[in-house]
């Protein structure tokens, strides 16, 4: 029996890893995994479908109702541009009237000029509202909107 080999197997050591090092392991992984996977959608996806994803579902609140602006309530006097500023002296607060129902602007500016707009040629706008906000705190603007009058492409689908 010389030079023959036991039997008998060896015990080979099993070094088994630790179990802090498997959960290392295990969470490097998904760390990876969710960083690609997240690298992806973002080329994938496009932006709405993205936020989505990684913001949910967005919707605006629902409005109760009477909704309120918070602004204050002020009763202003009527002026209109080109009157005298003595009638107005001593008051907290004037409402200017900045276009006529028709559309003609109350007053003349270099912008209205530029768009070729109905304009009063006799009421500078900077020198009238510069003028009126020395006697007066508070000055506010009445506007009629003209888009409702006109036919135009582009207000079909607004």
């Amino acid at each position: 029996m010389l030079g023959m080999r036991p039997r008998r197997p060896k015990l080979r050591s099993s070094r088994a890893l630790h179990p802090a090092a498997i959960v290392a392991i295990c969470l490097a992984g998904a760390i990876v995994l969710t960083v690609i996977a997240g690298n992806l959608l973002k080329l994938w996806l496009d932006d709405k479908t993205y936020q989505k994803f990684t913001e949910g579902e967005t919707q605006a609140p629902a409005l109760d109702g009477d909704y309120q602006a918070n602004a204050r309530k002020i009763n202003a006097y009527p002026f209109t541009m080109g009157d005298k500023i003595e009638s107005v002296i001593g008051t907290p607060a004037v409402s200017v009237m900045l276009n006529e129902s028709n559309g003609k602007l109350c007053y003349s500016s270099e912008v209205a000029a530029y768009l070729g707009l109905e304009q009063t040629a006799d009421v500078e706008l900077l020198g009238a509202v510069s003028e009126l906000s020395a006697y007066v705190n508070y000055i506010s603007g009445i506007f009629h909107p003209q888009a409702f009058s006109q036919t135009t492409p582009d207000l079909l689908y607004t």
